[in-house]
């Protein structure tokens, strides 16, 4: 039986061979590899194609290449240059094959006209970035009069022919787009139309996340999954101080209960990553090449509400933390405890308010990172100069209540270095002022960090977002840097263009980070052993140890 089986392989492969052999030396066959699609309208399903297996990228990676360039710079003599030479190498690199009914193969000459309309067209280009290209191909006609005998790259000969031979037809080549572009379907269906006129040209578009091609492949990718990560931990840690100051009896009073909404605030700013945490072109684009908006994107619309929403919201409870420290600091005031009603008005109502007007005039959009916002031309007035007049204040009031406090430390060293008698009030005002500092110094540094966040997030969105967001829209680095992409030089060599018009990197990486380590920011200045003590005594009252239950007599009687 072994026996028999290996019998039937050792026939299979001979005839297998003995199959080739024909095929290769009597029969027409295809075996074309739409690898570049240079040559694509050249073959139509009715021609037999001989073709050997030979290496042709080699050969027509120049033809790809003028193709690539063309789009760039629409131009009818350059036009015709290519199409007669794409008509020309296309049928001297896979010549047609005919068949007659004994199944003899015979090769089609070529027509003198169509090695001649080469010479002739591209004698009269206008473009010397893309005739350069196509003379320097190994299949331009080395002879004007075309009347030579032509070798095939398949090592076939081939004659040229001139008696009874009318003009071939040109081939329209497709468009060649160089990864990472990729090709414009509606394009292709109808040149009169257009997946997006902003990043598509001829043909090829760019595919969204725009931004993303103009560094090396795969950095904002990496560098923004990092921030997510860290914004995903910062929502974690987060929620966990929100529920140590809504669930712990200790952390319910004032001032306490201002920490409690302000993490509630940074939870919600922080958990808004979950929305495009593992795939954020979900928000990011609406199609291959369109960004979202909140018209044509939904979870868009939703995200950047809530992002602005969350944003408003924790400036607004950090600013109160803030006037609260001064006001019982520097006045000894206890005003805001009595008046949380207001509290709650000003600390949800603003942000809901702010988030509305963005709804409403229609301004929310992706344009960077990996999140929808307020788009550039109006984050300005409806996002950042509503924020700059919540935060500068705070951030003035913080600086009044520090000098404030540097001013008590000074007054005292000087009376204790002349040794001067201290009256009763200001050793008063003194240890009232240690007192509220040696409580409420964690609510201190939470709001110098997000004072500080802002303003450098605000900076860089306002003098660096402008150069992403436009970028890939300036006709001139546009131009410069497609060139480069349509020579096939790829993304990563490329990026050194754009990198003349975009922010470093490293900016952009820091300017996002920088936020989203919020939530951490605020775990790791609340998270004290006080808190955790209380965890583990609340803990014990809601689950009482063994010797604390008390099992009635009864129980145990018969």
């Amino acid at each position: 039986m072994i026996f028999l089986r290996y019998c039937f392989l050792a026939l299979i492969l001979i005839g297998s061979s003995l199959a080739q052999e024909t095929r290769g030396t009597g029969q027409c066959y295809l075996n074309y590899k739409n690898k570049t699609s240079v040559c694509s309208n050249y073959i139509s399903p009715s021609d037999y194609i001989y073709f050997d297996g030979s290496n042709t990228d080699d050969s027509l990676k120049y033809l790809k290449v003028a193709q690539g360039l063309s789009i760039l710079k629409p131009n009818d003599q350059t036009q015709q240059c290519i199409d007669a030479f794409s008509s020309y190498a296309c049928a001297l690199t896979y010549p047609k094959c005919q068949e007659d009914k004994e199944n003899k193969a015979s090769l089609q000459p070529l027509c003198q006209s169509t090695c001649t309309n080469v010479i002739s067209s591209c004698a009269s280009s206008s473009d010397p970035i893309v005739l350069n290209y196509i003379i320097q191909s190994p299949l331009f006609p080395k002879n004007e009069s075309c009347s030579e005998k032509i070798i095939n790259i398949s090592t076939t000969s081939l004659t040229i022919q001139s008696d009874q031979c009318n003009s071939e037809q040109r081939l329209s080549p497709s468009s060649t787009c160089f990864a990472p572009l990729i090709e414009d379907i509606m394009y292709t269906i109808d040149k009169s139309k257009t997946l997006n006129s902003q990043y598509c040209l001829n043909g090829c578009c760019l595919p969204c996340p725009q931004s993303y091609l103009l560094y090396p492949s795969g950095y904002l990718e990496k560098g923004f999954l990092a921030t997510q990560i860290v914004r995903a931990i910062s929502a974690i840690t987060s929620f966990i101080i929100f529920i140590s100051y809504l669930v712990l009896p200790g952390k319910k009073s004032h001032p306490s209960s201002l920490i409690l909404f302000a993490s509630l605030s940074i939870f919600l700013y922080s958990s808004n990553v979950f929305f495009s945490l593992g795939n954020p072109r979900m928000v990011q684009c609406t199609n291959a090449v369109e960004p979202s908006t909140q018209e044509n994107n939904a979870l868009c619309g939703f995200q950047g509400a809530w992002l602005v929403f969350a944003s408003y919201a924790t400036a607004v409870w950090i600013g109160i933390i803030i006037v609260n420290l001064h006001l019982h600091t520097v006045w000894n005031s206890n005003i805001i405890g009595r008046e949380y009603v207001y509290l709650h008005l000003a600390g949800w109502g603003i942000p809901i308010i702010l988030t509305i007007i963005a709804l409403v005039t229609k301004s929310i959009m992706y344009q960077f990172a990996t999140l929808c916002l307020v788009q550039q031309s109006k984050a300005n007035f409806i996002f950042f100069y509503p924020l700059a007049a919540i935060v500068l204040p705070s951030f003035f009031v913080h600086m009044a209540t520090f000098f404030h406090i540097a001013k008590i430390s000074r007054e005292e060293e000087k009376r204790n270095s002349i040794e001067s008698e201290i009256t009763n009030e200001f050793t008063a005002h003194k240890r009232h002022v240690l007192q509220v500092i040696k409580i409420q110094w964690r609510a201190l540094l939470l709001a110098l960090l997000l004072v500080l966040t802002v303003i450098f997030y605000w900076i860089f969105y306002f003098f660096q977002l402008g150069n992403i967001s436009n970028g890939p829209t300036s006709k001139e680095f546009l131009f410069e840097w497609l060139q480069c992409i349509q020579q096939g030089k790829g993304q990563d060599v490329c990026s050194e263009i754009a990198s003349k018009y975009m922010p470093p990197f490293w900016l952009i990486i820091a300017a996002e980070m920088s936020p989203s380590f919020i939530g951490v920011d605020l775990f790791c200045i609340f998270s004290n052993t006080s808190l955790w003590r209380e965890w583990k005594q609340w803990m014990s009252e809601l689950i009482p140890t063994r010797k604390q239950i008390e099992v009635p007599d009864q129980f145990f009687a018969i």
